[in-house]
């Protein structure tokens, strides 16, 4: 389940302007409304061999016909054509609708006409329409209107373009959506050009990144920064969301901060964290146990290889809270190293453990589990049984969905 989006409406906002940019829907208007075996691991089934198909097509082997590539190719030149003529009707919804159509298209005869759209159309919506375009054609000749673009008074516009150009690929992008990320005034754009700036993948925007991390009034823009930082590699920000982890309140930022930490292989400040989030007494109200030590554990498990160790070693832990809560990430990690620490632990003499085990190996969702797991269905303790019947569903729909 993603959380982020579930926080507030500006996250719901700023969700509806990802899909549109997955999919061109283009809304204008949308802001405003060491434990034991941890190194080990089983040997993997060996897949069957394959015959390799023969590249000679063989005598009843059939001649293009009116679907070859030559003729789709002829047909989607046309396509363009009618689309790209489309950009001047005089219906704003017929130019918006145009635009979408040519982003999908993936033609880059289609960026310069969307970029005169972008500059000079009469129509806010059909700007935006052409800035999501232009970011699905990824062109770097569409730098500066973007540019230009996310100066302009329209939120939904500066969005777009913000978004737009860490597409691009090109580090002239940086420093305007330095700009936007500092000074913009809308939550969504300073969203937007955090994200941007952790896909161009240049170091020196993370300066920026740390200080929207950590003086930012938006939890959806620190939340933005702190992915970014993660995707950017940035060590010196380990600290800080390290910190976040711990002691934030807001559960979007936590996870986000938890997953960046994760990437920067920063083995002595993950591992204290891991440490802390595990020692933490969990809450004395029962209504709210349950899911606190989910999202908890979803935090360890967030925080990659450098944290399974810890969590290796704290299923043997004295503490029962201490051994669910770590049983509990090492499921949801779907690191495959926690298969044998975890078939390890459904032998324990306690039986709250080798439940949570088992119900761990489902989350896990490793077939070479099955075997084990199939054991267990002659287990002489009733839950035991039935939440191994559980398990062995959740793996063989994991395994048949791939």
């Amino acid at each position: 389940m993603d959380i982020f989006f579930e926080k507030t409406s500006r996250r719901l906002a700023l969700g509806v302007f990802v899909l549109s940019v997955a999919f061109g829907f283009c809304l204008h208007g949308f802001a405003q409304a060491g434990a034991g075996g941890w190194d080990a691991e089983p040997d993997d089934a060996k897949p069957s061999a394959k015959r390799a198909d023969s590249d000679k097509p063989g005598k009843d082997a059939k001649q293009p016909d009116d679907k070859s590539p030559a003729k789709d190719s002829a047909k989607s030149q046309v396509d363009i054509s009618d689309l790209l003529e489309l950009l001047s009707d005089d219906n704003d919804e017929v130019r918006l609708s145009a635009a979408q159509r040519l982003g999908l298209a993936g033609n880059t005869q289609a960026v310069k006409p969307l970029m005169q759209t972008l500059a000079n159309d009469a129509s806010v919506s059909v700007r935006y329409g052409a800035a999501v375009a232009l970011g699905l054609l990824k062109s770097p000749l569409a730098l500066e209107p973007l540019v230009a673009a996310i100066k302009e008074d329209d939120e939904s516009l500066r969005t777009a373009a913000a978004q737009a150009l860490g597409t691009l690929g090109d580090a002239q992008a940086i420093t305007p959506l330095q700009a936007a990320a500092k000074r913009d005034k809308s939550e969504l754009v300073r969203a937007a050009a955090a994200k941007s700036l952790g896909m161009l993948g240049e170091k020196r925007a993370a300066a920026t990144l740390r200080a929207m991390l950590g003086r930012d009034k938006s939890e959806l823009v620190r939340t933005e920064a702190a992915t970014a930082l993660g995707n950017l590699g940035d060590k010196r920000s380990a600290k800080t969301l390290g910190k976040i982890v711990l002691r934030d309140k807001d559960e979007a930022l936590r996870l986000a901060s938890a997953e960046a930490l994760g990437k920067l292989d920063e083995k002595k400040i993950t591992q204290k964290v891991a440490i802390a989030l595990l020692e933490q007494p969990p809450t004395d109200e029962a209504e709210s146990k349950w899911q606190e030590q989910l999202n908890r554990a979803e935090l360890l498990a967030r925080l990659g290889p450098n944290a399974m160790r810890i969590l290796a070693t704290a299923t043997k832990h004295k503490k029962r809270h201490v051994r669910k809560l770590a049983i509990t990430a090492l499921g949801i990690s779907r690191d495959k190293r926690a298969l044998v620490v975890l078939i390890t632990a459904t032998k324990s003499p306690n039986t709250s453990d080798r439940w949570n085990a088992v119900h761990a190996l489902g989350r896990l969702g490793d077939k070479r589990a099955l075997p084990h797991l199939k054991t267990l269905l002659e287990d002489r303790d009733d839950s035991i049984r039935e939440i191994a019947r559980h398990a062995i569903k959740l793996i063989n729909k994991a395994n048949e969905q791939r």
